[in-house]
């Protein structure tokens, strides 16, 4: 998995769930988390308003 959400640097505004084209992204504890569904096209990446998503 190539991208990781910060959980600390994630404010919950599920803009990056929104954006992705797999449904990779989930919420976990009122916070999102991306899964192995992920198909690495960086939608979550760019999208991001807090910077949280990162390329782990």
């Amino acid at each position: 998995m190539a991208y990781v959400i910060l959980q600390d640097a994630c404010i919950a505004c599920g803009t990056c769930r929104e954006e992705c084209p797999s449904a990779a992204v989930v919420e976990s504890a009122g916070k999102f988390r991306i899964t192995d569904e992920c198909i690495e096209c960086a939608a979550c990446l760019e999208s991001c308003p807090s910077g949280a998503v990162i390329d782990g």
